[in-house]
């Protein structure tokens, strides 16, 4: 699936992520876009986000993730930063 000009991976459940470097994007129902960020290890993240109750609000019946994995720091921040101000998200800062 594309987000803005960046492709991510089919949405998944958690538990599928791997434990590698990317920008994940919080997907509820119809793909609406709940939130976006990045980390060294996305699993991990997503195991322990503080955001995890502003997610199950918004998506009640379940959500999933879609990731863009890249090693890239830079990179991870810049497509964050841009999906941030391109994207009105209901959780996560803006």
């Amino acid at each position: 699936m594309y987000i803005g000009d960046y492709y991510f991976e089919t949405p998944c459940r958690p538990e599928q992520l791997l434990g590698q470097p990317g920008v994940y994007a919080i997907v509820g129902p119809v793909q609406a876009l709940l939130d976006v960020g990045q980390s060294d290890n996305v699993r991990a993240r997503i195991q322990s986000h503080e955001r995890v109750g502003c997610w199950n609000r918004h998506a009640p019946l379940g959500w999933l993730v879609a990731v863009h994995y890249t090693p890239d720091p830079e990179k991870r921040t810049l497509i964050e930063r841009h999906i941030r101000q391109t994207r009105s998200l209901p959780c996560g800062e803006r």
